[in-house]
């Protein structure tokens, strides 16, 4: 078997951040996409959290987990398949987990789709409405149906292909990894041949470029995958790049010998199958405690740990815009560090903002942290340093946050409307203020 595998990803026209996320594993042949959605950081953390869950199962033995993860019918998938569902219920239960244990997101989850190739089989996974395609003899085939609504409006005659590009609800999915405990996976296992094209693909692409220009796209690019995924790209973009858009690629040079019993319609697993959500809990323990080597290529998301989310229907998005960021930074020598005295920010008007100083350390390896706010309710918010999350702002008024020196992503969340985010090099020896950011 060989083959050649190639991503990318974009944060589009519109969106200030990419809450897709990919990642490809050639040592287990296969690619994983991932659109996240929740609003602020609760998509890019949802889809984040996706990806390392699976690179870090396929770098672990798979197989060990065989027993723990059983579920009813794996016997009749082939072994890989089978993985592939372990795989993503691990993933599911991951984003659960997170969202109900800790604050500062709400509507969290994920859409996943993935490809794992086979001497001479490709299993396709997915939850969502990111979709896979096939390129075979110059014909683009769709190989997932959508989670969606549209897609059952469309399946039941309610609706149209060209009616659902401006329906109003286009944007509600039906299934998504992280907002329930349990969660149904589709899974399909297709014979393989020698110049095959196999796509991967969020919805900031298929839902923006329609299939008959992603067919011609992928043809023209004559097996190049770096140029088919930038054209790919471009296209979404020219439509007004409305959303992320992530595309991965594989093309089949030699696919192997297979045994074509093993061929599989797509099926859907349901969560009753099992396992119990304890024993993924078991399994995630070792599983996230492992080391592990970094290979991924993912778009630019950083996991947080983020809690209760109600179930999600609608990705993020597709309504107004929830915050006006706003971030200052001024550096003011070392001489009016004053033994340790807190300035305060002042608020601007009409505004109740968290204000934050960084008040530098006396040691050369970091800095301190302060929150201010008129408002107390803002004070609950989470804040999170380089993606991980510390805990509400209000402990860290008096002592601070301990921050490496270096740049620093901080960022406070409240609720989807109240946010704060600023990136800032620490300095040591100087005062850093940012802040502040307020939703409308």
């Amino acid at each position: 078997m060989k083959l050649e595998y190639h991503g990318l990803t974009d944060v589009g026209q519109v969106r200030e951040i990419n809450e897709d996320a990919f990642v490809l594993l050639p040592a287990a042949d296969t690619i994983v996409v991932c659109d996240g959605m929740g609003g602020h950081a609760a998509g890019e953390v949802a889809s984040g959290e996706a990806v390392k869950i699976l690179q870090k199962f396929f770098a672990d033995d798979p197989e060990k987990y065989a027993g723990q993860l059983a579920f009813t019918g794996q016997d009749t998938l082939l072994p890989g398949a089978a993985q592939l569902v372990r795989a993503i219920r691990l993933a599911n239960r991951r984003i659960y987990n997170a969202a109900q244990e800790n604050v500062g997101s709400r509507g969290m989850g994920t859409t996943l789709v993935v490809f794992s190739f086979f001497p001479g089989l490709v299993a396709i996974a997915h939850v969502g409405d990111s979709r896979a395609y096939r390129l075979r003899d110059g014909r683009l085939e769709r190989l997932t149906i959508d989670h969606s609504l549209v897609a059952e409006l469309i399946a039941n005659n309610e609706l149209t292909e060209e009616e659902s590009r401006t329906f109003a609800e286009r944007n509600v999915i039906t299934r998504a990894l992280g907002t329930r405990a349990g969660v149904d996976v589709d899974i399909r296992v297709d014979a393989t041949k020698a110049g095959d094209l196999y796509l991967l693909c969020s919805d900031g692409l298929c839902g923006f470029v329609d299939d008959d220009l992603i067919g011609r796209i992928l043809s023209d690019a004559k097996g190049n995958l770096k140029t088919a995924a930038e054209n790919l790209i471009n296209a979404a973009n020219a439509t007004g790049g409305e959303d992320n858009i992530t595309v991965g690629l594989a093309r089949i040079d030699d696919p192997g010998k297979s045994n074509s019993d093993q061929v599989c319609a797509a099926v859907t697993i349901k969560e009753t199958a099992g396992p119990a959500g304890e024993m993924l809990d078991i399994v995630l323990a070792d599983l996230v405690e492992a080391p592990l080597e970094d290979k991924t290529q993912t778009a630019d998301t950083q996991p947080i740990e983020c809690e209760q989310p109600p179930p999600a229907e609608k990705k993020s998005g597709g309504g107004p815009r929830l915050l006006l960021w706003m971030a200052l930074l001024a550096v003011v020598t070392a001489f009016i560090y004053l033994g340790g005295i807190k300035l305060v920010f002042p608020s601007a008007e009409e505004s109740t903002p968290i204000a934050a100083e960084q008040l530098s350390s006396s040691t050369a390896e970091g800095a301190s942290v302060y929150f201010e706010s008129g408002d107390k309710d803002l004070l609950r918010a989470t804040v999170f340093v380089d993606g991980k999350a510390k805990g509400p702002a209000a402990l860290f008024t008096l002592d601070g946050l301990p921050v490496d020196s270096g740049r620093r992503r901080i960022r406070c969340i409240l609720t989807p409307d109240t946010l704060l985010d600023s990136v800032i090099d620490f300095t040591p020896g100087a005062y850093h203020f940012p802040l502040y950011s307020n939703a409308r």
